[in-house]
């Protein structure tokens, strides 16, 4: 069983990375506390704190089905569950001693969030601590513009989540007041529009998590924010953040060079895409 557990773990980390999550690296906000059961009102941590946050719903309340049912409530059709775990103490024997002793068995069972349940009141969500004092970097919005009037335009939902959505050509992000700093914001719009450019520059996006392909789309996403960040004059401490995410996805490459070499060129062929015509290439042509 604790097999199980751990293929249904890693299966759903592993499928929201290959949709462009990524569930560990999020400079905005999205509740003021993390998902919790409705019931108890226990936050849910370790590994559980980090499954549940790649659900993109707007409530932190999760219940079990028997909860839910105990409530009164019902579920919307549809509605998928998110997996949590837990380890149950077992009784058994030491096999070299033979004395009685507890063994943890790795289990798991479903939750839902409060979205998809009817009938059911649930507490007020306190609105979480938005950065209403969010300001547009000049050069970086009119950067942006030009790159959406290039490949796709961004949709901002109040969700916690930003992909980009390649079978259908569309960008999906966090409204800009979630985002801790503008730089933070323009980094991460700057990374989903090079992934959007897949499209008309035909490059192979079929890669899955782990694999070269995968792992070079990835490369020459950050690689095209941040040249598109130099661009907009985004200060470098976000500069430095994707140097760090970059070297994680160089580890991952096993720092081969000439992979590093192709990444980069696809990433300045799509950030030339992008900015083709405009003052800012010239700005780079004169200097």
């Amino acid at each position: 069983m604790s097999e199980k557990v751990f293929k249904i773990v890693n299966d759903q980390i592993i499928n929201a990375l290959e949709e462009g999550q990524i569930p560990w690296r999020k400079p905005w906000v999205h509740h003021n506390f993390g998902p919790m059961n409705a019931i108890s009102n226990k936050t849910y941590s370790g590994i559980n704190f980090f499954l549940l946050a790649l659900y993109p719903q707007s409530s932190p309340y999760w219940l079990t089905f028997n909860q839910i049912k105990t409530k009164k409530g019902k579920l919307k059709k549809g509605s998928k569950g998110a997996p949590v775990t837990f380890y149950k103490l077992l009784e058994g024997k030491d096999s070299k001693s033979g004395e009685d002793r507890k063994v943890p068995l790795l289990r798991y069972y479903r939750v839902f969030n409060a979205d998809d349940v009817e009938g059911v009141k649930f507490p007020e969500i306190e609105k979480p601590d938005f950065n209403d004092n969010f300001e547009d970097i000049e050069k970086a919005e009119k950067i942006l513009k030009l790159c959406q009037s290039k490949t796709c335009e961004i949709e901002h939902i109040e969700q916690g989540q930003a992909y980009y959505k390649p079978i259908s050509h569309q960008i999906v992000m966090p409204v800009k007041k979630q985002f801790h700093n503008p730089a933070e914001y323009y980094s991460t719009a700057f990374h989903e529009i090079t992934h959007s450019t897949a499209r008309p520059l035909e490059r192979d996006m079929s890669g899955h998590f782990g694999d070269h392909l995968y792992s070079k789309e990835e490369l020459i996403a950050e690689m095209g924010a941040s040249y598109l960040c130099a661009f907009a004059g985004i200060s470098p401490k976000t500069v430095e953040n994707q140097t760090a995410y970059i070297q994680s996805w160089l580890k991952v490459l096993k720092n081969d060079p000439k992979f590093v070499i192709q990444a980069a060129s696809k990433a300045q062929k799509a950030v030339n895409f992008l900015l083709e015509g405009s003052e800012f290439l010239a700005e780079r042509e004169v200097a």
